[in-house]
């Protein structure tokens, strides 16, 4: 029994997935499209979190590279003033 209600689940999966026309409208009514659709929207949140994360890492590097760089180049200053001394 279970392995017909899998069958029948993957040849309605397979249906909706191979034309979104009257079908969509049809299995969406049944309530396949509805968790297809919540899912489809949670993956790109987590996307959109995941891509905000890593610019806000980029940043963050970028921002450190350049206070070193900012350090290096008054250590660099401070040793030139104390050689003209």
């Amino acid at each position: 029994m279970f392995y017909q209600s899998e069958l029948v689940y993957q040849t309605l999966s397979i249906w909706y997935l191979a034309g979104m026309g009257k079908k969509n409208k049809f299995l969406s009514w049944l309530g396949f499209g509805k968790k297809d659709e919540e899912q489809q929207k949670a993956q790109q949140a987590e996307e959109q979190a995941r891509l905000e994360a890593e610019k806000l890492e980029q940043e963050r590097i970028a921002k450190e590279q350049a206070e070193r760089e900012e350090a290096q180049r008054l250590a660099r200053e401070a040793e030139s003033c104390k050689r003209i001394r």
